[in-house]
């Protein structure tokens, strides 16, 4: 402890209760191709409802890859999957229907914001054609209920969107919009025009938020939360209601009646417009009123129309007792700025009347062309006038160059851009690579080279790449022993012989093509293990059956055993070698030929009447005789390894002492003892002491530990001795004699 300067209490705390943890040793690995799901990326399932939820269905391309891992995941349940795809046909869909290959979320995050995405605007989330069902769309406050087709879509919110109280609290608006993601050719689930996603009220403000302070901003919840649909840029700028400065007004009817010049108001969703009516030159005689009626006159006489304009013409509309009570004008004429009338008839003493003269508007003049206007929602008003018909117009409004790109922007003081119509769009040109070759399958294979990145102990290789593409097989077996068994000493690489080895052949020639499959590859080590068969097995996705290589089933069978009993229990045999789902084998092994499979470190798998289909085998590929030849105890090792690795690693920088050795010491011993006691080993020793740290070790700064194990064999071989004994004969007497001559 550090020196006290005065007199005081410390107190402090010493941890010696380390001990050996337990390491997981059932978790899988397997590359491949699938119809969807991310690419060059660790997909970790749990079950086959997820494997079908992120990776899709099998398809005539990927079956075996699928059925490897839905194989393995009937006896365990932790695999994870990288899938593959070739970049140079790959695509997801887009809304531009040009297609985008964007294999996860990395590659995303290049593409975002790019010129790649300004046209592409959403894409589907991975590669695949089944990115071509997927419609998107988008509703805002201007397009809500403007469309009955939309009306199921709308009935899934509370409401219209609106402005969000966060935009509203900096002087912004009109930024919320509900989001529907809805599978409109049934590729997903079978059923069209199914709503797979609904994001509502998520706003257009680059930095909207949510009362919590959680992101709003439609972008990021959709690349955040949907499983569907990567958000690139915001809609083009047709899709959006134009907007900005009023540039001029257009008169539509100029109506009639005005004697002055009407007032006019701006009204919408922009500010500070005006604007100034203009009245026609040419006046039109709205009507006459008679001041004198006269005497003497009858209906239908004419009334002549004295004045500066032309064209006008009036008769008595109503008489009463000859006397004029009305003039009807007839035809309005043009032109007019006064007027006068001339009776005649029949009538007595000249009748008088004075005209009204009317105008109509004839243009509006904009005074100030103000801000943020958009057609669908500005309004002009044309004061009515006394007597006539009110004028009518409407705008005509550019684009301000400050609204390049109206959403994903800063929300204060914004009034954001409205759709013109319901954005809706159906997604296309995805396309999912119809097979992969070796640069693909090791790329994905690289995934797994750092075992401080990613916890597996089970390599599952399925076909090899044979189905997807030629002359793979061997190149990816040995790929994946020797670059990644081998190096990481943690997993077992499994594998079956080539499916042209075996399937359609008779029993001789395929048991010989399996051997010779064995002897091509040519793998010796203890981190590898290869079956000898294949199954034929039902597909109740596409209703027909399909041949499938049993690696991923006889790596389930460790997953299984180590969860039933441990790593160091052989899989084999037919307490646990029980393979599921076998219509029947690719062919069948005799006795025989399952000699000749086991002393190649080919590991029979046979049928058997009354057992079913059993794992006979649990060699590994070493040649070189060896502990390690044997499954069990290899994964033995792994675990031991692992386990007291993990622990010592807390050992780094402390003091090499006799403290330090004896702590570790006592935690090493005590998990062996376990490992003892559910018969792993039969006996060990731990030596760490000054006979190996000496002091030229210490002085280097290494630490050395050496621990002595004695595995436990598992049976491999069963010979019974049955004997006849004569009547008078005492067991005592031959049972010595028996022992010395068997």
């Amino acid at each position: 402890m550090g020196f006290q300067l005065s007199a005081g209490v410390v107190t402090r705390e010493f941890d010696f209760s380390g001990f050996i943890q337990n390491v997981a040793t059932t978790g899988a690995a397997f590359v491949g191709q699938f119809e969807w799901g991310a690419v060059e990326e660790y997909i970790n399932l749990n079950n086959k409802s997820q494997l079908e939820f992120k990776l899709g269905k099998p398809n005539d391309v990927n079956y075996r890859d699928w059925f490897s891992v839905s194989n393995f995941l009937d006896y365990s349940n932790n695999i994870n999957v990288v899938r593959v795809v070739d970049d140079t046909v790959a695509k997801n869909a887009t809304v531009d229907g040009t297609g985008l290959l964007i294999k996860n979320e990395t590659s995303h995050s290049q593409i975002i914001g790019t010129s790649a995405g300004n046209t592409a605007i959403f894409a589907s989330k991975y590669p695949s054609n089944l990115g071509n069902s997927l419609e998107i769309i988008l509703i805002d406050s201007a397009t809500w209920g403007t469309n009955p087709n939309y009306k199921s879509y709308e009935n899934l919110f509370d409401g219209a969107p609106s402005s969000s109280e966060y935009v509203k609290s900096v002087n912004g608006s009109n930024d919320e919009i509900h989001v529907v993601i809805v599978d409109k050719l049934g590729l997903f689930t079978g059923i069209p025009d199914t709503v797979l996603e609904r994001f509502a009220y998520l706003s257009k403000a680059k930095d909207g938020k949510e009362l919590d302070g959680t992101p709003n901003f439609y972008g990021t919840v959709i690349n955040n939360q949907s499983d569907y649909v990567w958000y690139l840029t915001d809609p083009e700028s047709g899709d959006y209601a134009v907007g900005g400065s009023i540039t001029n007004i257009t008169v539509d009817n100029g109506g009639d009646g005005y004697t002055s010049v009407p007032n006019v108001v701006i009204t919408g969703d922009g500010t500070l417009a005006s604007a100034t009516a203009t009245l026609s030159s040419t006046g039109i005689i709205d009507s006459i009123i008679v001041t004198d009626g006269g005497t003497g006159y009858t209906l239908g006489d004419l009334i002549v129309i004295i004045g500066d304009g032309n064209g006008a013409s009036a008769a008595v509309g109503s008489v009463t007792g000859g006397v004029i009570d009305t003039i009807t004008v007839t035809n309005a004429g043009t032109g007019y700025s006064t007027a006068n009338i001339d009776t005649t008839g029949s009538g007595n003493g000249d009748a008088t009347a004075t005209s009204t003269i009317s105008k109509s508007v004839e243009s509006v003049a904009v005074g100030s062309s103000g801000q943020n206007y958009i057609t669908a929602t500005t309004v002009i008003t044309i004061d009515a006038p006394a007597n006539g018909t009110q004028a009518l117009a409407s705008t005509v409004i550019v684009v301000d160059a400050n609204f390049d790109d109206p959403w994903n922007t800063i929300a204060s003081g914004q009034n954001f851009k409205s759709l013109s119509a319901t954005f809706d769009k159906t997604l296309s040109g995805g396309i999912n690579s119809a097979t992969v070759g070796e640069d693909e399958l090791t790329r994905g294979w690289d995934l797994f080279v750092n075992s401080e990145v990613v916890d597996v102990s089970l390599l599952i290789v399925g076909d090899a790449g044979e189905g997807a593409t030629v002359n793979t097989f061997k190149t990816i077996v040995k790929y994946v022993n020797d670059n990644i068994a081998t190096v990481r000493k943690d997993c077992v690489m499994f594998y079956s012989p080539k499916y042209s080895d075996i399937v359609g052949i008779n029993d001789v020639n395929a048991n010989a093509n399996v051997i010779n499959t064995r002897q091509d590859v040519n793998i010796s080590s203890s981190y590898a293990f290869m079956d000898c068969n294949w199954k034929y097995q039902y597909d109740k996705y596409n209703d027909k059956y399909r041949w499938l290589p049993l690696n991923a089933d006889v790596a389930g069978k460790c997953a299984y055993t180590d969860f039933n009993r441990d790593t160091w229990w052989s899989p084999a045999g037919y307490e646990r070698g029980q393979i599921k789902n076998v219509v029947k084998l690719a062919y069948n092994p005799n006795k025989g030929q399952r000699d000749n499979l086991y002393k190649n470190g080919i590991n029979p798998i046979i049928s058997e009447v009354g057992e079913g289909v059993i794992l006979l085998g649990d060699k590994t590929l070493l040649a070189r005789p060896s502990a390690f030849q044997k499954l069990n105890i290899r994964r033995l090792f792994i675990t031991l390894e692992k386990s007291i690795a993990k622990s010592a690693k807390y050992k780094l920088f402390e003091f090499n002492d006799r403290f330090t050795r004896q702590s570790f010491v006592s935690q090493v011993e005590p998990f062996l003892r376990t490992v003892q006691g559910r018969r792993g080993i039969s006996d060990f020793k731990v030596v760490c002491d000054e006979s190996n740290n000496t002091p030229q070790v210490i002085q280097n700064s290494e630490f050395i530990c050496d621990i002595y194990i004695k595995p436990v064999y598992s049976i491999n071989y069963i010979q019974l001795n049955f004997v006849a004994v004569g009547g008078n004969v005492e067991f005592s007497e031959v049972i010595g004699v028996l022992s010395e001559n068997i």
